[in-house]
């Protein structure tokens, strides 16, 4: 965890997020309902790293299904701020891009 940390600019993982990642890798569904600003967008956010990790190789995708442009859209801003590459498929214009893997997340 110590460098995913490091890798997504935060200072340390809370607890339910922790908790929320450790399910995902036991492969069981995970549901998180915490309050705003707490760090939903690091679960998700987390996932590349830590399956690029896992699996000793890079390219992992992680697909994000949001209700509102609005909020695709600030999360494709955020990831890019942490050094992440992220798309939302309306904003783009090449979809081979998408399917070869360019991007870590697709919104």
């Amino acid at each position: 965890m110590s460098s995913l940390v490091r890798q997504t600019q935060s200072t340390t993982f809370k607890e339910g997020q922790k908790k929320a990642i450790t399910i995902f890798l036991q492969k069981k569904d995970v549901f998180v309902i915490i309050p705003t600003g707490y760090g939903k967008s690091l679960c998700y956010a987390s996932l590349p790293l830590v399956f690029d990790f896992l699996k000793k190789q890079q390219g992992s995708i992680a697909v994000v299904v949001l209700p509102l442009i609005t909020l695709m859209k600030g999360q494709v801003q955020n990831l890019f701020s942490k050094g992440l590459i992220a798309v939302r498929i309306g904003d783009c214009k090449d979809e081979d891009n998408i399917i070869k893997g360019e991007y870590q997340f697709v919104l």
